[in-house]
């Protein structure tokens, strides 16, 4: 069974899984957040990805809200925004996930389907009219394409299916906000920004740059277990929480470690007693 070492840090995660036309989504990363329906938004089991549903934004005005509160900041920091979108040969121009905000501020960014089927990436406090950066290939192709942005360091790149489209060299830090998560249109305006797409798999992974170099797309759904390697999770005020796996772990270790440690004192009584 995979499992995704960075498991700890993603604050969401969903599968869209479920039954056909459905108005339940389930964020399936350590948090399980409460993740609203708005509008058409609702699942479909005609067009996915992975598993038993995928999301289906086509309907009028579909969109998701998650309340995150600081844990969708990207502040400085490394980050992945990915998903799997299938988008129709004719969508709206619109937003595949957004951070609420005024516009211009500090702490909002968004993504913006063109009309010419590229997704782009904003910060608006670097600039409400230019990208960040942006996909080159045109999306509307009834296709499912994995499409991530990253930033590693100050390096921040847009991928297509495992490959580097567009990258650029920015020092920028966000500001920190308590404002919600909109998945499936801009929070500025969700009845004009909304593209009308397709979408499997979302994962939102702050403070990790999954990706640095060319790729193979997921060929299966995001993992929902943490490696061994995830140790702490920092979970706003509340201090750090042990991954389960990583405390599993520790104790298989600890008991092992002792069992090891008596047979040692147990060879060494028994070697005593024969001199």
């Amino acid at each position: 069974m995979a499992r995704d070492p960075y498991y700890g840090s993603v604050t969401a995660s969903l599968h869209y899984n479920g039954a056909d036309e459905s108005t339940t989504f389930t964020d399936s990363s350590i948090f399980i957040r409460t993740v609203t329906a708005n509008g058409g938004a609702q699942l479909t089991t005609g067009t996915k990805q992975f598993g038993t549903a995928g999301g289906d934004f086509t309907g009028t005005n579909a969109y998701l809200t998650i309340p995150g509160g600081t844990h969708f900041d990207l502040l400085g920091n490394d980050f992945t925004i990915e998903h799997w979108l299938n988008v129709p040969t004719s969508p709206n121009t619109g937003a595949t996930f957004a951070r609420t905000s005024s516009s211009g501020n500090a702490s909002r960014y968004a993504t913006f389907l063109t009309s010419g089927g590229k997704l782009e990436f904003f910060a608006d406090g670097f600039s409400t009219v230019t990208a960040v950066v942006s996909t080159t290939t045109d999306l509307r192709d009834d296709t499912w394409h994995h499409v991530a942005f990253t930033r590693c360091g100050n390096l921040w790149s847009a991928w297509v299916d495992g490959v580097q489209e567009d990258s650029r060299t920015l020092d920028f830090t966000f500001t920190a906000s308590n404002n919600n998560l909109f998945i499936g249109a801009d929070a500025q305006s969700t009845t004009s920004r909304d593209p009308n797409i397709y979408m499997d798999d979302f994962r939102f992974t702050p403070g990790v740059c999954r990706y640095i170099a060319t790729f193979a797309p997921p060929t299966e759904a995001f993992p929902d277990q943490g490696g061994v390697s995830v140790a702490l999770v920092w979970i706003g005020l509340g201090g750090p929480v042990i991954n389960r796996s990583r405390l599993l772990l520790d104790k298989a270790e600890a008991a092992l470690s002792g069992t090891r440690r008596q047979r040692q004192i147990k060879s060494l009584v028994r070697s005593r007693r024969r001199r």
